[in-house]
C-alpha cells in the first residue's frame, strides 16, 4: 500500500433498488495516479504471485504492464467495462472476468441470459481473449476458451433471496483467486463453480465487505476440493 498526498483515495457511491440491483458511481481518486514506477517497485511481487488480479479502476497501461511481469495465472475484471481500449489488454490475462454490462460494453452486444452471454464470449474470444469468464448474477456463470476442442463451461448460482448484490462481483473474483491458488490441481470449472457459491452467499447479506462470508464458507466448498 502507497499513500499519495495529491489526491483521496478512490470512493464507490452505491445506490441499491428494492430488489437488491445496484449502481455504482465511482470517483477514481489515487486510483488514477497508479504508474509504472509502482509496478516496477513492485515487480518481484508480481511475478512470483501464483495468481494476479487486475481491474480497470486504475489506468490501462499500468494495468497493461503488470499483467506482462505475471508468470502466474493472471484474472483481469474487466470493471468498469469500457467501449475504447488498448487491444492488449483483452490479450493479455489468462482469464478475462466481466458481468453482464460489461460484457455488452466491451463487445457492444446486448447481454442479458446465458445464449447471449455465450455470443458474447465468443467474440472476446475472437478480440484476442485466452479465456473468458462471463457472471450473470442469478443465471450464473459462463466460462470459455479459445481452445475449440473445450466445450463452454456453465455455472449455476444457488436460489438465494437478495437483498444487496453491491459486492458480488468482488465476492467472485476474489473467491476464484483464492481457489485457483489454494488448490493448483483442480480445475477452472470447479473453481468457477465455488466462487458462485460464495458470490451467492454475499448478495443475501447488505453491504459490500461486511457482506463477503468468512472461513465458514468453506465448508460449503469444500466438496469440490475433498481430493486435492
Amino acid at each position: 500500500m502507497k499513500i499519495t498526498e495529491n489526491s483521496s483515495s478512490g470512493i464507490a457511491q452505491i445506490n441499491v433498488a428494492d430488489n437488491g440491483l445496484n449502481q455504482i458511481v465511482i470517483v477514481a481518486g489515487a486510483n488514477q495516479f497508479l504508474n509504472s514506477t509502482d509496478v516496477e517497485n513492485a515487480k518481484e511481487l508480481i511475478s512470483s504471485a501464483k495468481v494476479l488480479v487486475m481491474q480497470l479502476e486504475t489506468p490501462v497501461d499500468t494495468a497493461i504492464q503488470v499483467m506482462r511481469l505475471s508468470t502466474g495465472i493472471s484474472i483481469l475484471n474487466g470493471a468498469p467495462g469500457l467501449t475504447e481500449y488498448n487491444k492488449n489488454l483483452l490479450k493479455l490475462p489468462s482469464i478475462f472476468c466481466v458481468n453482464e454490462n460489461e460484457a455488452s460494453l466491451f463487445t457492444n452486444l446486448p447481454v442479458n441470459n446465458l445464449k447471449e452471454a455465450e455470443v458474447a464470449a465468443r467474440t472476446l474470444i475472437t478480440k484476442g481473449c485466452k479465456s473468458v469468464l462471463i457472471t450473470l448474477g442469478s443465471q450464473g456463470a459462463i466460462y470459455l476458451t479459445n481452445d475449440n476442442t473445450r466445450p463452454i463451461f456453465k455455472a449455476t448460482a444457488p436460489s438465494v433471496k437478495s437483498i444487496d448484490t453491491t459486492g458480488a462481483g468482488d465476492a467472485f473474483i476474489g473467491a476464484l483467486a483464492f481457489c485457483l491458488a489454494k488448490f493448483p490441481r483442480s480445475s477452472i470449472e470447479k473453481c468457477i463453480q465455488a466462487a458462485c457459491i460464495v458470490a451467492s452467499d454475499s448478495v443475501t447479506r447488505l453491504g459490500t465487505q461486511i457482506s463477503f462470508p468468512g472461513v465458514e464458507i468453506l465448508e460449503r466448498i469444500k466438496d469440490f476440493f475433498e481430493e486435492e
